[in-house]
C-alpha cells in the first residue's frame, strides 16, 4: 500500500543523556511544520577494489550511518508573555539557551558548551523513523507581504523504520504566524530606519556527524552568524552606504515583528558589519543588497531572539 505523504507529523523532545530516546508523545511534543525533508542513511561507502582476473563491480562497504532531517516553521510567538513559542525546543537543539522571565519575555541567545540535543520521531502514514542525538542550525526570512518562516536542518543519529500507527497529534499550543508589514513590522540597520525589501540570518552552526571506536556523536564546533539585507537606496546626507562598507563599521541591527504584547518578537544584532553591496532596482526604485556579519560583542550575544 502506498504511504500518502501528506498524512505526517513530527515530535520533538530535548534529551536527558545524549543519545537516549525520551520517548516523546503526539500529545506533548507534537512539532507544526512544513517541508519535511529527511535522509535517514548518509552514509559513507568505501568503494572495494580488489583485483580479479575479470573486470567487475564489487559492491561497497558501508562504514557507518547518519541521518539528517529539515524543515520549515512558521516564525510565531506563543501569545503570552512570558511563554516559549510551541517549537522553543528546537531553538535549544541549535545551541541556544532559553531564558524564560514570568510575564515579561522569552530569550534564546548563542552558547558553546552545554548544548542540547533532541530526539525526533517522523511518521509517514503509519512508517515511523526516529532520529536520536540530533543537533542543528536554523536560517530565517522576513519579507513583506509574507509569513516569517524558519528553516531548521539537523543531523543525529540513525533509527531503523518501524510501522506504528501515526496516531494524533495535539498542536492546539501553536499560532498563526503575523505577516511582515508595514503595519507589524520595524526595523534599524546601524541606526537608521531603512525601507528594507528582504531581511535573513543564519545562526551558521557547524555541525559534524563523529563516529569513532566507542562513540557514536553529532558535535557543535563552530559557529559564524550572518545575515543578508536589501534596502532602498539613500542620498549619501541620509546614510552613507559606502563609507560603512568602505571602512567596516560595525553597527547594531534592530528588528521587532509584532505591536501587541505577548505576540511580539525582536531579532538583536550589536555589531553588524555590511558587506558585499550591490545595486538593483525594483519597480523602478534603487535597491542596495549587503551581506551581514554578526558579531560578538561581549561573547555568545551576536544574535538573540526574544518573545516579548
Amino acid at each position: 500500500m502506498a504511504l500518502k505523504s501528506l498524512k505526517q507529523m513530527l515530535w520533538a523532545k530535548p534529551e536527558a543523556s545524549y543519545g537516549v530516546d525520551p520517548l516523546p508523545t503526539g500529545a506533548l511534543n507534537a512539532m507544526l511544520v512544513s517541508n519535511v525533508k529527511i535522509n535517514p542513511l548518509n552514509a559513507t561507502e568505501i568503494e572495494r577494489k580488489v583485483l580479479t582476473p575479470n573486470f567487475s563491480n564489487f559492491g561497497k562497504i558501508i562504514a557507518d550511518i547518519h541521518a539528517t532531517i529539515d524543515f520549515d516553521v512558521e516564525f510565531s510567538p506563543s501569545g503570552a508573555l512570558g511563554v516559549a513559542p510551541a517549537y522553543g525546543v528546537l531553538f535549544k537543539g541549535c545551541a541556544r539557551s532559553e531564558t524564560i522571565v514570568a510575564a515579561t519575555s522569552v530569550t534564546y541567545a548563542p552558547i558553546d558548551n552545554l548544548e542540547q540535543s533532541l530526539t525526533f520521531y517522523l511518521n509517514i502514514d503509519g512508517k515511523q523513523r526516529i532520529v536520536r542525538g540530533a543537533k542543528g542550525n536554523v536560517k530565517a526570512k522576513l519579507s513583506p507581504k509574507g509569513d516569517p518562516m524558519l528553516s531548521f536542518s539537523f543531523i543525529g543519529l540513525y533509527g531503523a523504520a518501524t510501522d506504528v500507527p501515526i496516531g494524533i497529534a495535539t498542536t492546539t499550543n501553536w499560532r498563526a504566524p503575523i505577516g511582515v508589514s508595514p503595519l507589524t513590522t520595524s526595523a534599524l540597520i546601524h541606526g537608521f530606519a531603512a525601507n528594507i525589501a528582504d531581511f535573513s540570518f543564519d545562526l551558521g552552526n557547524k555541525m559534524v556527524y563523529r563516529p569513532l571506536i566507542n562513540s557514536e556523536t553529532v558535535q557543535f564546533t563552530d559557529r559564524a552568524t550572518t545575515g543578508s539585507i536589501t534596502l532602498e537606496d539613500t542620498s549619501v546626507a541620509a546614510k552613507d552606504w559606502d563609507s560603512i562598507v568602505r571602512f567596516a563599521t560595525l553597527g547594531s541591527f534592530a528588528l521587532m515583528h509584532g505591536t501587541v504584547a505577548g505576540s511580539k518578537i525582536q531579532i538583536n544584532a550589536p555589531a553588524v558589519q555590511l558587506h558585499g553591496m550591490s545595486s538593483s532596482e525594483a519597480d523602478n526604485v534603487e535597491m542596495l543588497q549587503f551581506g551581514m556579519a554578526m558579531q560578538s560583542v561581549a561573547g555568545n550575544d551576536e544574535l538573540t531572539i526574544v518573545y516579548l
